[in-house]
């Protein structure tokens, strides 16, 4: 059977993930402009009047999912707020499901937000009570995001780290992020 621009999605489809910078826009490194790319706003225009779900997905948390939908629609992109997902957006899906109630957060407010917003209470380093946030490491692990990218790890959150095993992610590709990782690695 051949398929017209008019065809619904396959019935196997449930549904799409983008990501966003470089898929769906370029973007400046301070987020304050964007250039769409050519047929990005008709794809997810067509793909919500076809009723197939889609979600966008940044490594980014410096904005919330919800700030950050806005700026897509500013700029033309019809991303829904439920449909943005960030690195804390992610992190506080997985803290609900496991009862987390208080978290340290290793980051700019960007980053807590996304906690906040499902009454997850937040700490920032240096705040009273931040020894007795051990939410992670009741589960085994210890987990942070820098914003800004390993280059701007500050010394000072290292301490956190000490003793735990660390998986690190690089998440813009290992020839951009392999040095800065191996630098963050030796701190």
């Amino acid at each position: 059977m051949r398929r017209t621009a008019k065809t619904a999605a396959p019935p196997h489809l449930k549904g799409l993930i983008f990501d966003l910078d470089g898929t769906l826009l370029l973007s400046d490194r301070s987020l304050g402009s964007y250039e769409i790319l050519p047929g990005a706003a008709e794809l997810l225009t067509e793909l919500a009047r076809r009723s197939v779900p889609f979600a966008v997905l940044t490594n980014g948390s410096a904005y919330p999912p919800a700030e950050q939908a806005a700026k897509l629609r500013r700029a033309g992109l019809p991303v829904r707020d439920e449909c943005m997902l960030t690195p804390s957006s992610v992190a506080a899906d997985l803290m609900v499901r496991a009862g987390v109630g208080r978290a340290l957060i290793l980051g700019s407010s960007g980053v807590g937000q996304a906690l906040r917003d499902v009454r997850i209470e937040t700490l920032q380093v240096g705040e009273r009570g931040e020894r007795d946030v051990q939410a992670v490491e009741a589960q085994g692990a210890v987990a942070t995001c820098n914003s800004g990218g390993a280059g701007k790890w500050p010394k000072e959150f290292s301490r956190y780290l000490v003793g735990a095993i660390v998986f690190i992610v690089c998440d813009d590709g290992w020839n951009a992020g392999g040095p800065q990782t191996w630098t963050l690695t030796a701190k």
